[in-house]
């Protein structure tokens, strides 16, 4: 995947025909990934339920 195509898709942007993604600069980018209260763990292979998490 191309760097340009790559900060759209972290941005959550569609490119349309004709535009592009240009980005100046870059130092860090944190992405944090958080569960909602309840939800279940699952197995990303099986579909398992997970416990101990």
């Amino acid at each position: 995947m191309r760097d340009k195509d790559l900060h759209a898709q972290i941005l959550g942007i569609k490119l349309l025909a004709g535009q592009q993604c240009r980005v100046g600069s870059v130092r860090e980018v944190t992405v944090q990934v958080e569960q909602e209260a309840g939800a279940k763990q699952c197995c990303s292979t099986c579909g398992a339920g997970l416990t101990g998490l």
